[in-house]
Order: structure tokens, then sequence, then C-alpha cells
């Protein structure tokens, strides 16, 4: 090789280590490109990722929106039909909660197998009073006491265990607290043979397309001292006509050393605005001397407004099956006639029943 062609290349690898050493590094540009190109797409991604998951939580929202409103709906519905139903066959679990003026005159004629015919007329007459935060009531009952368990038990005619009292009676009612949930009251009260003071406690919760009710009524009288009664019901509307309703009661009185309790089974048909059905199935029991079945009864109630609003009447098959009787069947026939005064119709009944 010469030296011109050894100087040739000299120079070409001078120039090209200039030329390496001097120029801008590829790689590295390369990296910070394909970098911010990366960058640049996960930042969309990342923004689209936060669009979708922002919609699915309104999704997410709406869905809960929605099952929350179907449970309230569902439960105003269940809680309408049963006041309904309480309301319309004058149940206390309806009464017992009144702060309305309302007067109730009442005739029953019925006819057992063994006790024959017997005729008891009653009366309530339940006033507001005003400018006391609408919270004062003054009851005056005879032979039918609103906040009486045995009073609408349809055991109460038929044991031997009658707890209704006959006498004329006035009664304040005081209402501590009204809620969907809790109701809490107090009354005192008394007629010429007995006083008394008693406070009633309410709570209701709603479980889906059933709802439970629980009710303690705890009272001390001057002549048979005191009495504790608990109810625990649950109930649920369905085929839009029909509820259904379990419940089971205790009831402790300082005068008998029987624990008396019930279980009963009860399913109201909704025929028209003017007239509902009941078939009612109650077990009562006994604890003294014995844990016993003491009665057996069921029975039919066929409920009907009159020709006029205020006037309803009721007629009651029933057949029952008492221990003491060796649980032989035993026949009755209920027919009651009421005059009712200041009750008005509902305006739920095309929401509740659907016609």
């Amino acid at each position: 090789m010469n030296k011109s062609t050894k100087a040739i290349q000299r120079w070409w690898m001078q120039g090209l280590i200039l030329l390496v050493f001097t120029s801008p590094p590829l790689y590295p540009a390369t990296e910070i490109a394909f970098a911010d190109s990366e960058y640049s797409i996960w930042d969309e991604q990342a923004e689209r990722l936060e669009d979708v998951e922002g919609d699915l939580g309104d999704i997410d929202l709406e869905i809960d929106e929605l099952v929350d409103d179907t449970q309230e709906q569902a439960s105003h519905v269940l809680l309408s039909a049963a006041t309904w139903f309480d309301d319309f066959f004058d149940d206390t679990r309806f009464i017992a909660e009144e702060n309305k003026t309302r007067a109730k005159i009442r005739l029953e004629t019925s006819y057992h197998e063994e006790d024959g015919f017997d005729i008891s007329p009653s009366v309530r007459w339940r006033i507001h009073l005003p400018k006391l935060e609408e919270k004062l009531n003054l009851v005056i009952f005879a032979a039918d006491d609103g906040d009486d368990p045995s009073d609408s038990n349809i055991s109460s005619d038929l044991s031997s265990a009658n707890t209704t009292r006959s006498d004329l009676t006035a009664a304040l009612q005081y209402f501590v607290k009204t809620t969907d949930k809790y109701n809490i009251s107090t009354t005192a009260g008394g007629s010429f043979d007995y006083l008394y003071v008693g406070a009633r406690f309410r709570y209701f919760k709603s479980f889906k397309r059933w709802q439970g009710r629980f009710i303690e009524r705890l009272r001390y009288y001057t002549d048979d001292g005191w009495e504790n009664y608990n109810s625990l019901d649950f109930e649920r509307e369905f085929l839009e006509k029909f509820l259904f309703r379990n419940t089971t009661s205790l009831y402790v009185r300082e005068d008998e050393d029987s624990l008396d309790h019930s279980i009963s089974f009860s399913l109201f048909q909704f025929l028209t605005d003017t007239r509902a059905l009941a078939y009612e199935w109650t077990n009562n029991f006994e604890t003294d001397p014995s844990h016993r079945l003491a009665d057996l009864i069921l029975r039919l109630r066929y409920r009907q407004q009159g020709h006029r609003e205020w006037l309803m009447y009721e007629v009651s098959p029933w057949v029952n099956f008492p221990e003491e009787d060796g649980y032989e069947a035993q026949f009755g026939l209920r027919f009651t006639l009421e005059a009712k005064f200041g009750y008005s119709d509902s305006t739920k009944l095309k929401n509740i029943f659907h016609f």
C-alpha cells in the first residue's frame, strides 16, 4: 500500500471518529421519541378508562337508585296494603295509633254451640285534643278498648280466659313519638272500678318483600296488677289482592300463673273497595298446669261496607277445638253491625290494589 493510500485511510478514520463524537446520539433520541409515543398512548387510554369507569359508576349509581326506589315502593305498597286491611277490619294495630277524632258504635250478635246466643253492644269515641302539638287524645270506650289486644283476638269470646273489660272507661293517650318505624305512646285512664297507666311501643322493619312489626304494651291496673302484651308480625302482599300475616303473641298477667301465647296465620283477600275476606287460623297455648294447646280456632270473616260509607257489617262463621272438651269441634257464627263517624275513605286504594 503506498503512502497516499494510507494517508487517505487515516483521514477517513479520523473523520468517522469525529463524526461519531460530534453527531447527536441516535439511540437515546429514538428511546425518548418511543417513550413520548408510549406516554401519549397510555395517557389517552387512561382517559378513556376514566371515562368508562365514570360511565360504569353512573350505571352502578342508577342501578342502586333503582333498587332503592323499587325497595321503597314495594315497602310503601306493602305497608299501605297492611294499613288498609287493618283499617277495614278495625284491627287494634291500626286503632291504637289513630290520632283523629272518630267514633264507632258496634252491635255484635253471636251464636256458639256451647253457650247459645249472645248480644254485646260496644262504643268507642276518640277525641283529638287541639293545641297540644297534635299528640293528645281523649279516648272513651265501653266493652271495646281500642288498645286492648284481646278485644280483636278471636279467642276472646271463645276461650275461658276472657280479658275484655266491659266497664265505661275514659283515658288520655299521649303520642311521644310517631314515625314510620316507631310509635311510642302513653295512656292513663280508668273507670268507676279501677285506674290504669300504661305505655305502648311499636317498631316496624322492612325485609325486601316482607315486613315485620313488633308491639309491646305494658299496663298497670289497680285491681289486677301488671300485664304485658307482646306481638311479632311478619307479613307480605302478593298477587296484588292478598296479604299474608303470621302473628306470634305473648300475654303475661300478674293475676294469672299461665303464660298465655298464641300463633296465628291470617290471609286477607281484597275483593273490591267495599268488600274483603279474611281467613284466620289461631292456635292458643297455656302453660299452667302444663304447656299445652288450649284451643285451635278456624274462622272466615266477610266484611262489607253498607249502603252508607259509615255503615259496616260483617259475617264470620268459625269452628274451634277446645282442649277442655277433648278437642271436639264446636261451631259458631257472629254477625257484626258497625256505625262509624269521622272515618274517611283511603285515597290510595287504586295505587295499592290496581283495580
